[in-house]
């Protein structure tokens, strides 16, 4: 939800509009109003439906250029 206000501290509203990612959205305030503030919030959401998958290994371990290491105390 998008709102406007005519005074600086978001009280005294002028307007508001659902805004959608489905659609286009054109919000105007009314003639002779001065925009003092504006406010946005989330007022719905839907989240995605989708099931976690994949992480298994794929492919094998091979070493490239085996090497030896020797540690001394």
């Amino acid at each position: 939800m998008a709102s406007v206000y005519s005074d600086g501290a978001c009280a005294d509203q002028v307007g508001s509009i659902l805004v959608s990612s489905m659609a286009p959205f054109c919000g105007v305030t009314p003639p002779g109003v001065a925009l003092g503030s504006k406010s946005a919030e989330v007022v719905a959401v839907a989240p995605g439906g989708c099931a976690p998958s994949g992480g298994e290994p794929v492919g094998e371990l091979l070493p490239a250029a085996p090497s030896t290491f020797c540690c001394q105390a």
